[in-house]
């Protein structure tokens, strides 16, 4: 069995907010004699990945070239971070191994609020001889790339203001922009 190969395909796979992806794993036995039953498995050092291969098992003939998918799951990093997993792949008749490495790269985006602006306009009110005055609240997720519900509330440091909202709760799309 040293005569078969093993690759993984791309041998770094990079994902960006996502939980999994898939990897082409080829199988050569062009320089075996025989036909070889490989059984595949997966493993990182962390134990944070779950391998499922397509099929788990091949029945390999001499001198044939095959390929398996791979799908690796791992629960994505928290928001704005990055993780990279090392992972193994190995194939074996039973008897004999062969090993593969690659390494799955997980980009998590920032948290959808972290990129929300509010603007209130005007930013200062002067209220003379009235008790009451109206501000526009406009909320902006034009970089934001998911859509965002958000439920509005004043506050003021001396507690001597009461605020209401033409709209306490807002749907907010990715790209656009709302007011209250």
């Amino acid at each position: 069995m040293s005569t078969l190969g093993l690759r993984i395909e791309p041998s770094v796979v990079r994902v960006a907010d996502a939980d999994s992806a898939t990897v082409q794993i080829t199988l050569d036995n062009q320089r075996e004699r025989s036909g070889l039953r490989i059984v595949l498995d997966g493993h990182d050092p962390d134990g944070a990945i779950q391998f499922t291969f397509s099929p788990p098992a091949v029945d390999l003939s001499a001198g044939q070239v095959t390929a398996v998918f791979l799908r690796l799951y791992c629960l994505r990093p928290p928001p704005g971070q990055e993780l990279t997993h090392q992972y193994t792949v190995t194939a074996s008749d039973g008897n004999v191994t062969v090993d593969g490495s690659g390494s799955l790269v997980q980009v998590s985006s920032r948290a959808a609020i972290e990129l929300l602006t509010v603007h209130v306009n005007p930013s200062v009110l002067r209220l003379k001889n009235r008790r009451r005055g109206y501000v526009r609240a406009v909320l902006d997720n034009r970089d934001g790339a998911q859509g965002l519900r958000v439920t509005m509330r004043g506050d003021d440091p001396e507690n001597v203001m009461r605020f209401a909202f033409t709209a306490d709760t807002l749907e907010i799309p990715p790209g656009q922009m709302a007011t209250s």
